[in-house]
C-alpha cells in the first residue's frame, strides 16, 4: 500500500521516542519493498540531516527521495492509499471525487509487525497465487503505473474467510479479502462463504475491505484459452467446445457455471423454475438438452437419463496456475468480459498491495 506520511517533523523526535521509531519502521518498509512510502522534501532533508535516525534509515530515506516525483504521481492514479499523520490517532476513510484514503494515525507503525505488506485473505493458496498472477498482468499490461504487487497471504479456507478477517480486524490489521459468491443463477442469493461479509466489511470505514467478485467461482475468470491448454479428457474437451460456443453469444453462462462440476438438466430446470429463465434459453441451442421433453416442459420426469455438461474437475485452478506461472502473461489472450473483471480486481490489488519495483536498497 501507498503511505503518504503528514504534519512529520523527524527533527523534534528525540523525546518522542514513538513517533521516531514509527517514522524509521514507515522508511523502512519502503526500503525492503513491502509497501510505499512517500514523503515531501522538509521531512527527507530533516531525516539525512539528523543525528537521531540510524545510517539504515538515512539510506533508505535517500531511495525515498530518489523515487519521490514518480510516487508524487501514482498517488492520484491509486483507487484507494493512505495517509499517515503524524498528528492524528485512529482510523478515518474519506471519499475523494473516485478515490478512497484511509487516515491512519502514526501509533500503528510503532509495531514492525505493522510494516509487513498487507494481509490479503482468500479461499485458499491456489487463489491467492492466481489473484497475484491477475495483479501481475494488471500491473504489467494495464496499468500506467511502474510498480509490482505484494501481499501476506492468509488462508480463508472457504468458510474461514470470514473468522480470519474478523481476527485479522480486531487485531488492528490492514487487510484485503476477496473471496467468491457461489452464486448458480443471476438471482439467487450469494453462497454460504460471501454473505456472511456485513455491508460493513465490504465498505471502506477502517483499514480493511472485504471484495466480494462478481463471478461465481474464481474458475470463472480463467481465460478460455488457457483452460483449453490444460485439458486431460475427451469429455473435458466437449465441455471447452460447447462452453466456447455458448459465450458467443451468451457471455454471462460462465459467470455462473460450476467449473469443477458441471451442471445437469435436472439441476438448471429446478434453477430457473426457483429464479426465473437464464440456464434454459442459454442452453437452448444444444439439441441434448433442448430436445428434451423435460427442456420444453421445465419439468423433471425422473427419466434416470439426465443430460450433462461436464466440469473441468478439482485440480483445473492448479493446473492453469501451474501453467500460467511459467508462460509470458504478454502472450494471454484474454476474452472480452474476463479482461473487464481482471481490470477490476488488479486495480484493487494495485491499490492495497502496490510495492516498488527496484532492486531492495542496501542499508549500510
Amino acid at each position: 500500500m501507498l503511505f503518504k506520511i503528514e504534519n512529520c517533523s523527524p527533527n523534534i523526535y528525540l523525546n518522542h521516542l514513538d513517533k521516531l521509531r514509527a517514522l524509521e519502521n514507515l522508511i523502512h518498509t519502503n526500503g525492503l519493498r513491502k509497501n510505499i512510502v512517500f514523503l515531501d522534501r522538509n521531512t527527507i532533508s530533516d531525516v539525512k540531516y539528523s543525528d537521531i535516525y540510524s545510517a539504515s534509515t538515512k539510506n533508505f530515506v535517500i531511495d525515498i527521495e530518489k523515487q519521490r516525483r514518480e510516487y508524487g504521481a501514482i498517488v492520484e492514479k491509486l483507487a484507494v492509499y493512505s495517509i499517515v499523520d503524524f498528528d492524528f490517532t485512529g482510523v478515518q476513510c474519506i471519499r475523494k471525487i473516485d478515490q478512497w484514503i484511509i487516515r491512519i494515525g502514526y501509533d500503528f507503525f510503532c509495531d514492525p509487525e505493522n510494516i509487513s505488506p498487507v494481509n490479503l485473505v482468500t479461499e485458499g493458496k491456489l487463489d491467492f497465487d492466481f489473484y497475484s498472477l491477475i495483479a501481475k498482468y494488471y500491473a504489467k499490461y494495464l496499468s500506467s503505473t511502474n510498480l509490482e504487487v505484494n501481499f501476506k497471504f492468509n488462508n480463508g479456507g472457504g468458510s474461514q474467510s470470514k473468522p480470519i478477517f474478523d481476527n485479522l480486524v480486531s487485531e488492528g490489521k490492514i487487510v484485503l479479502c476477496i473471496t467468491d459468491n457461489d452464486k448458480s443463477h443471476p438471482n439467487k442469493g450469494e453462497g454460504s462463504t460471501s454473505s456472511v461479509f456485513t455491508i460493513s466489511d465490504r465498505s471502506y470505514n477502517g483499514k480493511s475491505l472485504a471484495h466480494v467478485i462478481d463471478v461465481r467461482e474464481i474458475e470463472s475468470l480463467i481465460p478460455l484459452k488457457a483452460i483449453e491448454n490444460t485439458l486431460s479428457s475427451n469429455d473435458q474437451v466437449d465441455t471447452f467446445e460447447e462452453i466456447k460456443s455458448l459465450n458467443t453469444y451468451y457471455p454471462q453462462f460462465r459467470q455462473y457455471f460450476d467449473h469443477k462440476e458441471g451442471l445437469n438438466l435436472e439441476n438448471v430446470i429446478n434453477i430457473d423454475n426457483d429464479h426465473g429463465n437464464f440456464w434454459l434459453p442459454a442452453l437452448s441451442n444444444i439439441s441434448r438438452f433442448s430436445n428434451r421433453e423435460c427442456f420444453k416442459d421445465s419439468a423433471c420426469y425422473s427419466c434416470n437419463s439426465c443430460p450433462k455438461m461436464i466440469g473441468f474437475g478439482d485440480n483445473m485452478l492448479k493446473r492453469v496456475v501451474a501453467d500460467l506461472s511459467k508462460s509470458n502473461l504478454r502472450r494471454l489472450q484474454i476474452e472480452p468480459e474476463v479482461i473487464s473483471h481482471w481490470r477490476n480486481i488488479g486495480e484493487l490489488m494495485m491499490a492495497w498491495g502496490c510495492v516498488p519495483v527496484s532492486s531492495i536498497s542496501r542499508a549500510s
